[in-house]
């Protein structure tokens, strides 16, 4: 038995919120928002235009607000893919992340480890698995799903294990940073967003 949360489909009202995804320079890592560093992009006109989608994404992954549209994007990306699961990248302690806590846990950290974010520039030690449960199911297609992705490296790692494991993943997360958009694209993000930040109509008003 599969113990990878099964996601319901969307109803006829999710149908109406969907999403357009981005995807990262080498097209192997899917996204719903341009994720920018919010202090700096203040202050950037060229990626200004990537606020809102980034404030939503960061209020999701710190106080859990926008569910809706989390599970709304995922399920989007779950079957345009032809997932049969989702499975969620652990953050760097035992604690449930937010996304864990709306799809499950089925992989699971015993202790706590270095945060990727201030080391994101770096390589993954190489007992980075050590501190992992992973509660395997029947091995498939899953949707491999991460908050933020800035460098890809996490995701890539947490693809490759899983590949060892009999699984095919396909890498999706709510932000991909700026920096892994493909050279000279920036521009052409904002003009196609019209500066909203990459939001549907349909959606700015459900927060």
């Amino acid at each position: 038995m599969n113990t990878a949360i099964e996601i319901p489909l969307l109803d006829e009202l999710n149908r109406q919120c969907e999403f357009t995804f981005i995807r990262s320079n080498d097209e192997d890592i899917q996204g719903v928002y341009v994720y920018v560093n919010m202090i700096k992009a203040c202050f950037r006109i060229e990626t200004r235009a990537f606020l809102p989608g980034a404030r939503r994404v960061y209020s999701f992954k710190r106080y859990g607000i926008g569910r809706s549209w989390v599970m709304n994007a995922v399920e989007q990306a779950r079957l345009e893919n032809r997932c049969e699961s989702v499975l969620i990248v652990p953050g760097s302690t035992p604690e449930e992340t937010q996304l864990q806590m709306l799809f499950g846990a089925q992989i699971k950290r015993t202790r706590e480890v270095t945060k990727r974010k201030c080391n994101n520039k770096h390589e993954l030690p190489i007992n980075y698995g050590d501190s992992l449960i992973f509660k395997a199911g029947q091995p498939g297609r899953v949707l491999l799903v991460d908050d933020v992705c800035t460098t890809g490296r996490t995701l890539r790692w947490f693809r490759e294990y899983l590949e060892r494991q009999g699984y095919e993943a396909v890498m999706f997360c709510l932000g991909l940073n700026v920096k892994m958009l493909p050279s000279g694209t920036v521009s052409g993000f904002v003009e196609m967003i019209g500066g909203s930040g990459g939001l549907p109509e349909n959606l700015e008003a459900a927060g």
